[in-house]
């Protein structure tokens, strides 16, 4: 039996098991010098996004990250994005109370790193209110966040020129970010 969680395991536990592999995998980088711990960010799109900002809540690894169109608010979108999106919340996440609780929006107490958002002012999965919210959120705690919203995107950043000022803006944030080193 291999080591590690178990299929069983995974179902109401996303925003936690991700987060803790994500950790455990930048320590052992680290740990084996194949990793700068000066000049670690993370980045993550949709589900990744949720991840990364669950990450920023637990750990301060990072630098600082970029959140592709994340969920931020789960009990909240299960009222407002489409059926197919708010179906399987519960099973990946669990009950009400744990939806609450992994939510990076109900754990701004935690937060002190950096964050980049980018979101498609189209997108019916993961609307535009969860990202302007929580990087209104943490501008009100002091931490810096910035946004870019693309006016003819939805649910990811598809669009060739759109990519290119997406990557262009997150580089030069995590160039900031880390005073330049890059």
């Amino acid at each position: 039996m291999p080591d590690g969680p178990t299929a069983s395991a995974w179902p109401a536990r996303w925003g936690r098991i991700d987060v803790e592999d994500v950790i455990a995998l930048t320590r052992s980088l680290v740990a084996r010098g194949l990793a700068d711990p000066a000049r670690l960010f993370v980045r993550g799109q949709s589900a990744g996004g949720f991840t990364v900002l669950n990450l920023l809540a637990t750990t301060r690894l990072f630098r600082a990250g970029a959140s592709l169109y994340g969920v931020t608010d789960a009990p909240h979108l299960a009222t407002r994005t489409h059926r197919f999106e708010c179906g399987y919340l519960g099973w990946l996440l669990g009950d009400a109370q744990s939806q609450r609780d992994c939510s990076p929006i109900h754990r701004l107490d935690t937060f002190t790193t950096p964050v980049i958002f980018f979101q498609g002012n189209h997108d019916s999965v993961v609307v535009p209110e969860q990202t302007l919210s929580m990087a209104e959120a943490l501008h009100r705690r002091g931490i810096p966040a910035r946004v870019m919203l693309f006016d003819d995107e939805g649910h990811g950043i598809r669009q060739p020129h759109n990519r290119c000022r997406m990557i262009a803006a997150e580089m030069h944030f995590f160039l900031e970010q880390g005073n330049g080193q890059g």
